[in-house]
């Protein structure tokens, strides 16, 4: 779960590469336990980047954020 701290960096590269890794881990596999104790992180996280991110962040923070209500 690494990936929560990068969806928060600064740089747009590293936040494009952990929302897809985030996305992916929603997909094939996750841990339950991991995904309730990082809800409120990663969801904040993944709110900030569909309301400052351009287009295409956005649609991939809504993906991961759907992905992740799903696996609730």
């Amino acid at each position: 779960m690494e990936a929560c701290d990068r969806v928060c960096s600064a740089n747009r590269a590293a936040r494009d590469a952990a929302i897809s890794s985030l996305s992916a881990y929603f997909r094939l596999r996750f841990d339950e336990e991991d995904v309730v104790r990082y809800e409120s992180t990663i969801t904040n996280a993944l709110f900030n980047c569909m309301r400052k991110g351009k287009c295409e962040e956005r649609c991939r923070a809504a993906t991961a954020l759907a992905l992740m209500a799903w696996s609730l």
